[in-house]
């Protein structure tokens, strides 16, 4: 939006207010389902839908070592491939079933994720075209490879030691983001902020002594 006005701007002279809402954001990201709904068909329901819930060969399973795997196989050569590769090909002709079909499906994902643990499974299903993926915990993301080499996991200098803070989102070919400031150490600044309040260096000193600050 701001690079949008900035464009405008370079054409009319004119700076103009941009309103961004993050429900407004929400909303722009359902065209296909809001397209049915304008379209006449029944609003989706929650977890029965395509990709919300409702295919089984769309969703998130948990393993042998109570962690949780994903997979996403709504294209016919995602499911196809995945089933030879846990030999059921059995299991590929209810690919798009619904109700006892789709449920037999479920109940036989269930209990087939269930056969590996997380790792296990990513070894088998990592490098193949079948469109699955771990779920990680917050601090396993934070350590993760590709994480990493995004450069979205970052040391900072302190007066601690490094601390691991998020890195930059966007990257840029020529002017790429650094990080110059450390959080704070603990009460780095509060001289800093009371003086702003109006506290000067005889009240200051006097709250040091009293343990205050």
């Amino acid at each position: 939006g701001i690079l949008a006005a900035m464009a405008a701007r370079e054409k009319t002279g004119r700076g103009q207010f941009v309103d961004a809402a993050m429900m407004d954001a929400a909303i722009s990201m359902l065209p296909l389902v809001a397209a049915m709904v304008a379209g006449g068909e029944p609003a989706p329901s929650r977890g029965r839908s395509m990709l919300n819930g409702g295919q089984p060969v769309y969703g998130v399973y948990e393993t042998q070592d109570a962690k949780f795997v994903t997979i996403g196989a709504i294209e016919p050569k995602f499911w196809k491939k995945f089933c030879a590769l846990v030999q059921r090909p059995d299991l590929e002709v209810l690919h798009f079933d619904t109700g006892k079909g789709g449920d037999r499906l479920r109940a036989e994902l269930t209990a087939l994720f269930k056969t590996r643990t997380r790792a296990q499974w990513m070894d088998l299903l990592e490098e193949q075209d079948v469109c699955a993926g771990p779920v990680l915990d917050l601090d396993e993301a934070m350590k993760d490879p590709h994480a990493l080499a995004r450069g979205m996991i970052v040391d900072v200098d302190t007066r601690s030691g490094k601390v691991p803070q998020t890195g930059a989102p966007i990257k840029f070919s020529d002017t790429p983001a650094s990080f110059r400031l450390p959080p704070p150490e603990f009460g780095e600044h509060t001289a800093e902020v009371l003086a702003l309040a109006g506290v000067d260096a005889a009240e200051l000193e006097q709250l040091q002594k009293q343990g205050v600050v």
